[in-house]
This record gives structure tokens, C-alpha cells and sequence, in this order.
């Protein structure tokens, strides 16, 4: 089975309407090795058909569908996806704003895993992703990136993560909480683990968004394990997320 492949098609084909909200939970547990790749020199930024192309200083082997992290650039620094690339450049899921570069401009891969996504066969309405240093939720085309370093966690291979997600159309939120076990046990099942610490939580502004009924809840091959994904029709308060996630 190679990465991306598509693995399991649940039965469920829900999605929400712009009065409803939503919260999913699950576990996770990175297994990428070599999370982190070298600096790669930005040497000039142009515009390719609407999105920001960055020329790099070398050859690469970067693909399309991987995310890197860019820094020195004045309006794309963060986590990208690559959506095209040359012999010496990527294009980057981003609308082309200006080319300005400061300092050292530079992109470094961070490896990736996208397990969850909600899809028609044209079209990925949801998807879940996250790499050592951030969590991407992206919804009907827009990407809610979430930059764990920012509270000190960083996504270790091994280790089970506990992952809430609110999504309000009421409050007109989108809210990450990202959970460790205190106490690793090694147990398989990490739901046997005493108590969960919050290690990270995070809440961006949400338009009013849907996502249409009738498609595929979807799980693709990727470096992690999974287990317990549970949808439900309202958010899940922050006091009652310790009891749910653990059930």
C-alpha cells in the first residue's frame, strides 16, 4: 500500500449544513522517521497561474502533496502544501501576493500525514493533517493551520495525541485541542491511559460554512496510527473533553 492510497470508505455520508455543528474526535500516533528535512535556499517568487511559485537554490525531490515550512518570505512564511513542482521549484497551495524575500528565505519539508478526508470523487471537501509541528484542517478549500511549536508541542513519533476538533457555525468557531497522556504506558490501546494533559488548544474564526450531505468519509494511508473517530452533532465543551476522549 503506498502513502495516499485510499484504505477504508465508512458507510456514514454525512456532512453539515451552515446551522449545524460539528465536533470529531480521534487518536493519533505519528510513525514517520526523518521528520524533518534540510533548509532549501529561496532565490525568487513568481507568479504561476494565480498561486506563488518559489525558485529554489538546488535541485529537489520534493512531490506535490507535501507540506514544507516556508520562512524569509514576506506574506507565505508557515506551513504550504506543494501543488506543483519543477526541476528547481514548488508551487504552493497560496495566491501569489508580492516576491518580496528578507533575510535567509528558505522551505524545509516536514513529513506529513493526511488520514482522514471528506470527498466526492471530483472534489475533497475535508481533510486532516498534521506534521511534527502543525495540525491542518481544511474545509471546502480554506486551510486552518495550527502551529503546535507556538505552545511548545511538536508531534512526536510513538507517542498517542488525543485530538478534539470543534467546528461552530453558531459561534462562528473552529477550535483545536491536541491532548498527551501523562504517563505513556505502551499499552495499544492508549484510551487505558490514566489522564490526559491539554497541550494545546487553539480557536479561529469560521465563516459560515457546509459541507454537503451524500460523499465518502474517507481513511488514506498514511505515517500514523489511528483509532476511536467519533462525529458529533455539537461541540464538546473543554471540561467534558477528558471524559470523552477517554471513553
Amino acid at each position: 500500500m503506498t502513502l495516499g492510497d485510499e484504505t477504508v470508505a465508512y458507510r456514514y455520508d454525512g456532512g453539515w449544513t451552515e446551522t449545524e455543528d460539528r465536533a470529531i474526535t480521534h487518536w493519533v500516533r505519528p510513525k514517520y522517521n526523518n521528520p524533518l528535512g534540510d533548509n532549501v535556499l529561496i532565490t525568487s517568487i513568481n507568479n504561476i497561474g494565480g498561486k506563488a511559485s518559489l525558485t529554489l537554490g538546488i535541485a529537489h525531490d520534493y512531490k506535490i502533496g507535501e507540506w514544507v515550512l516556508v520562512k524569509g518570505t514576506n506574506s507565505y512564511n508557515g506551513i504550504q502544501k506543494i501543488i506543483a513542482v519543477g526541476t528547481n521549484s514548488i508551487t504552493i497551495d497560496d495566491n501569489f501576493v508580492d516576491n518580496i524575500l528578507n533575510g535567509t528565505p528558505r522551505v524545509r519539508l516536514e513529513k506529513h500525514a493526511t488520514y482522514l478526508v471528506y470527498e466526492s470523487a471530483t472534489e475533497r471537501y475535508v481533510s486532516f493533517s498534521y506534521t511534527p509541528n502543525w495540525f491542518i484542517i481544511e474545509i471546502s478549500g480554506t486551510y486552518y493551520k495550527y502551529d503546535l511549536k507556538s505552545q511548545g508541542l511538536s508531534m512526536n513519533k510513538g507517542t498517542w495525541y488525543a485530538i478534539n476538533i470543534n467546528i461552530s457555525n453558531s459561534f462562528d468557531q473552529i477550535s483545536l485541542f491536541v491532548y498527551e497522556t501523562i504517563e505513556q504506558t505502551g499499552l495499544i490501546d492508549p484510551n487505558l491511559t490514566a489522564k490526559l494533559q491539554l497541550s494545546f488548544v487553539e480557536t479561529k474564526t469560521l465563516p459560515a460554512t457546509s459541507v454537503p450531505d451524500g460523499h465518502s468519509w474517507k481513511l488514506y494511508a498514511s505515517p500514523t496510527d489511528l483509532t476511536n473517530i467519533r462525529i458529533f452533532t455539537k461541540p464538546i465543551e473543554e471540561e467534558q473533553q477528558n471524559v470523552v476522549l477517554s471513553q
